[in-house]
């Protein structure tokens, strides 16, 4: 059967984008519901080779994207679950992966270690339990799913980039469903983050519908379907387009401006990395209609946040004050040895400041923010042939985009537990021994 599958690989990918476009009409019209996208999920997910599915399985007990779930039960029970099944489909990957990459469990741990010592040193509120918890897990499934990412031969982008585009489409009907975020017309593209603000500020315990989830499930996607060296071939071209369609509606439903961002400089660095000269006329142009064609777009559907953003500065003096001005009054307390770790909340109105850099240096100070950094030198001290921005994943990936993605996401959103995939990933850029590929060979 997956013999059949990977012959008409092609086919198959067009038509699932295909059912998926139609499906977010269905959306709109009132005729889809979330039902429909777990049993295209399903559906999919039986197409997948073993390890393709174990390490989505990973993705989504993680959160990788995000919460896919308001409710308390169902992400206890969605994180623990795929969690569980993914290692064990990944069982024999895992214990290779050990072996064969012991230097960067090390230094992952004796970052672990420095943040479980400057726990116990600290207030050790809800928020910092909740904190170390959620780091220890998350960071050790992400390191252990993108070495085997990176270390394994037959593992198909495409597969995952659909696979997360449809979990952003379960999650848009889940909000449909459940809680009546309807748009007002055809061309709608504003209603869900108009209803999700609204929502969060008429339910208490923060907002249930989440933005940034319905952004970076279709920007992860569309990141993990351009990191493939030979997507952009004259065979791939008709299905990349529709596939950018698909992820793009997606973005600017979700209304996060950065997300539009990112995704203008994903591009740039997937059209520089196609070719060895990387500043050339061909992709300077190529990169200034990819920008004059997202403008345009946001400006012809008439989306009213999107249109302020672009337009308009009744925002900045807000995004200033919790960006940079409560971080830099929380880091002048103690800017050597910080707050404590989870400390931020006892002195600012947010949990974190939707930076990384500044909530290393806000809650561990400058001595904090050192040893990291001395951690990951010590690590990249023996990796100088390396070449980073060029570094290709067994599967002829380029990974530098996944990590552009995560860095970038980490300077905008989220705290340390959802960006410690960016310090497992600088652990991922690894060479692997000859011989150790003889052993990875048998697990395909």
């Amino acid at each position: 059967m997956i013999k059949r599958i990977e012959q008409n690989r092609y086919r198959l990918d067009l038509i699932f984008c295909y059912i998926s476009l139609l499906g977010i009409l269905g959306i709109y019209v009132g005729i889809v519901n979330m039902y429909f996208w777990i049993f295209l999920l399903i559906t999919r997910l039986a197409m997948c080779r073993r390890i393709e599915l174990g390490i989505f399985l990973l993705f989504l007990g993680s959160s990788l994207w995000g919460r896919l779930f308001a409710s308390k039960e169902l992400v206890l029970i969605f994180t623990i679950i795929p969690l569980l099944v993914g290692m064990f489909i990944l069982r024999k990957e895992i214990l290779k992966i050990l072996v064969f990459n012991k230097r960067s469990f090390l230094f992952f741990s004796i970052l672990i270690l420095y943040f479980t010592i400057m726990f116990l040193l600290g207030p050790q509120n809800e928020y910092a339990k909740e904190k170390i918890l959620k780091l220890f897990v998350r960071g050790y499934v992400w390191l252990v799913a993108f070495l085997i990412y990176v270390q394994t031969y037959r593992i198909s982008n495409r597969n995952l980039a659909i696979l997360f585009i449809i979990l952003a489409l379960f999650y848009l009907s889940q909000s449909y469903q459940l809680y009546g975020v309807r748009p007002a017309y055809l061309g709608d593209i504003s209603f869900f983050r108009n209803s999700a603000i609204k929502m969060g500020t008429t339910f208490t315990g923060g907002n249930i519908l989440n933005t940034h989830t319905l952004a970076y499930l279709p920007l992860g996607a569309l990141t993990f379907w351009m990191s493939d060296k030979n997507i952009l071939g004259k065979k791939q071209i008709g299905l990349s387009i529709v596939f950018f369609l698909l992820s793009f509606g997606l973005i600017l439903m979700s209304g996060v401006r950065q997300a539009l961002g990112v995704l203008i400089v994903i591009f740039a660095l997937r059209l520089f990395l196609n070719k060895r000269r990387i500043i050339s006329f061909r992709n300077l142009f190529t990169l200034l209609v990819i920008f004059y064609i997202v403008v345009s777009v946001v400006s012809w559907f008439g989306s009213e946040y999107l249109e302020k953003t672009l337009s308009q500065r009744n925002t900045v003096e807000a995004r200033l004050n919790r960006d940079f001005v409560t971080p830099f009054r929380v880091l002048a307390i103690d800017p050597v040895f910080g707050v404590g770790f989870g400390g931020y909340p006892d002195y600012a109105n947010k949990n974190y400041p939707h930076n990384l850099f500044l909530e290393i240096l806000c809650e561990l100070g400058m001595v904090g923010f050192m040893v990291i950094l001395m951690c990951l030198g010590a690590f990249w001290v023996s990796r100088r042939k390396i070449n980073m921005v060029r570094f290709r994943t067994l599967n002829n990936a380029y990974l530098f985009l996944l990590f552009t993605v995560f860095f970038m996401r980490s300077m905008i959103s989220g705290d340390l537990t959802g960006n410690i995939v960016l310090l497992g990933l600088l652990l991922c850029f690894v060479k692997i021994h000859p011989l150790d590929l003889k052993h990875i060979r048998k697990t395909v």
